[in-house]
């Protein structure tokens, strides 16, 4: 399905639902899905990677944000999706068994990520990893995919994260690490080879 993909696009954290459904942010959502799919359009890019935290409420969603969901997903039914599973899409606090998202696993075109795994796109080799997973037995890879809390990167404006997955231990898993979850985009060259970005929130 992805073996002859040679660019993709990287969106995360729209927390559909957010400030308790607010029919705004509901709008606002649609509206940047139509703007994104005239950017990636125009640059004739066909598969996109999401990296967590499509729904904002972990309990319960309401049925009009589920539409939303829908209706959004509706304006991607021509692309290729891999989503990764965010905190918030997560029922339990520490694992991704459970979630939000999987009523998405019957779209042909959206690859819900269940368990860790290691997808080949073109010739790059990928892991995509959920919220909560063990990564102490992640094989290497060429890219690494996820929702992530990695300690030393700015959580907002106010705060840095003083908890949370030392970063050094994903770079021995991937050179590259694209993540989910902090909401301020930040893109940091560990060493001459090895970056983290986190992708930020497409309105934070």
């Amino acid at each position: 399905m992805f073996e002859n993909v040679d660019k993709v696009a990287i969106f995360s954290d729209l927390h559909t639902g957010v400030h308790s459904d607010s029919t705004l942010w509901h709008t606002i959502s649609k509206e940047w899905a139509q703007w994104f799919i005239t950017e990636i359009n125009r640059k004739k890019i066909d598969t996109l990677l999401f990296l967590g935290d499509w729904h904002h409420q972990r309990s319960e969603v309401s049925v009009n944000t589920l539409q939303v969901s829908s209706d959004i997903l509706s304006l991607f039914k021509d692309f290729k999706i891999i989503l990764v599973i965010g905190n918030h899409d997560s029922y339990h606090k520490h694992t991704a068994h459970v979630s939000s998202v999987s009523i998405f696993k019957g779209w042909q075109n959206i690859h819900v990520i269940q368990n860790t795994e290691i997808l080949q796109i073109g010739n790059k080799r990928c892991s995509f990893v959920n919220w909560g997973a063990d990564i102490s037995k992640l094989p290497k890879s060429d890219y690494l995919f996820g929702h992530f809390e990695m300690n030393s990167f700015k959580m907002n404006n106010y705060k840095i994260c003083d908890k949370g997955i030392d970063p050094k231990i994903l770079l021995e898993k991937a050179p590259s690490v694209f993540s989910g979850h902090f909401h301020q985009r930040n893109e940091r060259k560990m060493t001459k080879n090895q970056q983290i970005i986190y992708v930020g929130n497409p309105f934070e």
